[in-house]
């Protein structure tokens, strides 16, 4: 997590980074918002990695506002936004700090480091910017002409929101409503306890499949698996859900075998799991379950059949 600081010492204490950086293949997310049935909050900063596995990135990286109780008001001139942890769908104000940026992190990439200028991002001209395309210094966001903005689409010099580009401009909750603003809802039942653990998933005769829920949260889409050595296969699964989820456990069956459990973690609404289980469950079956944000489980539909598949080439 990044600590966000305007201090001379701090820039002069980084002055020994490389002056050239490779491409940044990060996304970048100034004063990201959830929206929970329809009213809007901005995020904390615990809630950076949730925030980026919902859009489909494994990791994140956050910048924060330092003492956000005390910070925060002089930043939003009396706009009535609350700070949601969404990583724990719980209201934080006052306990928490609030997440300025959030860059989210692709599979197989590293988060992006400082250049020569201290700046992390694609196009930056000027010092200390995290974003992309800024003009000026200290800018946290994208497309920011000016001097220690925080937000998007900004002209000015320490103004806070998106597209401030007019002196007159000024943060209401439609500016920091943006497309990347995530939609979110509440479970329709009561979210169960924290520490409840998954319940058993019921043993299935050949050809049998799981009842069916009674909603269409959680599909499974295919499920394959090859034999990986002697002992064990290696497993995909393909899963669809309507909510996003903040974890997920595969179970595999078959009629020879005990059950084998793997856990999976859910990024995005389209999954991809991909396991280890010791033996061949390739003529078996496999069912999922999981958890939404305020911890309601989550059954798959049904229990699908496992296709077996042949081991890919060694790589050359």
């Amino acid at each position: 997590m990044r600590a966000v600081i305007f201090l001379s010492a701090f820039l002069l204490a980084l002055c020994s980074v490389s002056l050239a950086a490779a491409e940044c293949k990060s996304s970048f997310f100034s004063l990201p918002t959830a929206s929970v049935d329809g009213q809007l909050f901005l995020i904390s900063d615990k809630s950076g990695p949730a925030f980026c596995r919902m859009k489909g990135f494994p990791s994140g990286v956050v910048t924060s506002l330092p003492d956000t109780p005390d910070q925060l008001p002089k930043y939003l001139n009396g706009l009535d936004i609350r700070i949601l942890n969404i990583a724990s769908m719980t209201i934080c104000d006052g306990t928490c700090n609030l997440a300025l940026l959030v860059e989210c992190v692709p599979e197989g990439e590293d988060n992006c480091s400082f250049d020569g200028k201290l700046k992390i991002g694609n196009n930056n001209t000027g010092m200390s910017n995290e974003g992309n395309n800024n003009v000026g210094q200290h800018n946290l966001g994208s497309n920011n002409v000016g001097d220690k903005n925080v937000g998007n689409n900004i002209v000015g010099t320490k103004r806070f929101c998106h597209n401030l580009r007019r002196d007159g401009d000024r943060c209401t909750l439609d500016t920091l409503r943006t497309a990347d603003t995530l939609e979110l809802k509440t479970d329709p039942t009561p979210p169960a306890p924290e520490s409840s653990p998954f319940p058993p998933t019921p043993k299935l005769s050949p050809g049998q499949t799981a009842p069916p829920p009674p909603s269409h949260a959680l599909v499974i889409t295919s499920a394959s698996c090859f034999k990986a050595n002697d002992r064990q296969s290696r497993c995909q699964v393909l899963l669809t859900t309507a909510q996003a989820l903040k974890d997920l456990e595969l179970t595999f069956q078959d009629d020879i075998r005990p059950d084998a459990y793997a856990a999976c973690l859910p990024v995005g609404l389209n999954i991809k799991c991909e396991a280890m289980t010791w033996g061949d469950y390739s003529s078996g079956m496999v069912n999922a379950m999981g958890h939404t944000l305020s911890n309601q489980v989550l059954q798959a539909d049904n229990a699908i059949r496992i296709a077996s598949v042949p081991a890919p080439p060694p790589p050359a």
